[in-house]
């Protein structure tokens, strides 16, 4: 089947994942030497929603994946009452989600090592909100 970048062309593929021996795992998970393992990472660099989908695809199918937001995206903010919603959503859906920073979104005269300090800080506030029905997930950061 050729690739058309749909739904419907990733369902397909969600379901050639369940019936392969991989087993998909988190970041974090364990598996033993020589595991057929599948690391799936998604990065959210402009919708959520779209995202969202691809997470209903996946456990549909039974397939784990890992999606990494952008607190610096000038398409949606993880605060913002609307993402929160998607990406716990997608939380509850037996996904994970990590932090995705990129260096290239600075100039050189920001303090990289403060600015990934911080960001890791927010990300630690968003996931623990009292609100927060779901429990903390484990922090991936991508360099």
């Amino acid at each position: 089947m050729k690739c058309s970048f749909t739904n419907d062309h990733y369902e397909y593929i969600c379901k050639l994942i369940k019936k392969s021996p991989y087993r998909s795992i988190f970041f974090n998970d364990r598996y033993s030497k020589g595991e057929k393992i599948l690391l799936l990472r998604h990065d959210i660099d402009q919708s959520p929603e779209k995202s969202l989908t691809l997470a209903e695809i996946e456990k549909k199918h039974g397939v784990k994946s890992t999606y990494f937001i952008w607190l610096t995206s000038p398409f949606y903010n993880i605060f913002e009452n609307h993402y929160s919603k998607i990406l716990y959503e997608i939380m509850s859906l037996g996904h994970q989600i990590g932090l995705h920073f990129d260096e290239r979104s600075y100039n050189v005269n920001v303090n990289i090592r403060m600015s990934k300090k911080w960001k890791i800080t927010m990300y630690k506030k968003w996931t623990m909100r009292p609100q927060n029905p779901l429990p903390y997930y484990y922090l991936n950061i991508v360099f």
